[in-house]
């Protein structure tokens, strides 16, 4: 089907150079040699922070769709998505197949919204560099049961794991200071 969509672009794109198709439905073909094209599985995600979404071939997921991956995030410093607010793997539809998540130390903060609905993670470990949790950063991650902070974490934001029906456990040391309101709402395992 991909190959079928690639190749039908491409006759389009062509018959739109040529003159041999009128110019008010060229919008829609150049639409849809755009939908075509791949979507990157690398990019990044602050002035020094780099991910990459590589197939997680370790363990089999029952997923409903798609192909599972495992994203890695490297660097140093501060996250961030700039103007588009979310992070690009939910951007390009990769969140619900995400199925584990390595944070390279030296990475700072999870900003908001970065893995939520990231419905096929299952736990994940913060490096001890991580100080920030941002405002719904682990939202309505539904498979997500456990969660180790490092030790200089001091501010988990609001609503930050809200939603997670399977979460039971999670871990961080005695130098938090914040917890935001709602934190943990909705977290019905977690005593």
């Amino acid at each position: 089907m991909k190959k079928f969509r690639e190749s039908i672009s491409i006759f389009l794109i062509l018959l739109l150079v040529q003159g041999l198709v009128p110019q008010q439905f060229a919008g829609a073909f150049i639409s849809f040699a755009q939908e075509a094209t791949e979507k990157p599985l690398s990019g990044t995600c602050g002035e020094n922070v780099r991910w990459e979404l590589i197939e997680d071939i370790g363990i089999e997921w029952d997923l409903q769709e798609g192909t599972p991956y495992r994203l890695i995030l490297t660097g140093t410093g501060e996250m961030d998505f700039g103007e588009n607010v979310v992070a690009p793997w939910y951007e390009y539809g990769y969140h619900k197949t995400i199925t584990s998540v390595s944070i390279a130390e030296g990475i700072t903060n999870i900003p908001r919204s970065t893995f939520i609905q990231c419905v096929s993670l299952k736990s994940i470990i913060l490096p001890n560099s991580i100080t920030e949790i941002g405002e719904s950063a682990f939202g309505s991650c539904s498979l997500l049961k456990r969660v180790v902070c490092g030790a200089d974490l001091k501010t988990i934001g609001e609503s930050a794991f809200f939603d997670n029906v399977s979460l039971v456990s999670v871990e961080f040391e005695e130098g938090l200071q914040s917890i935001g309101e709602y934190a943990f709402a909705d977290c019905g395992k977690l005593s």
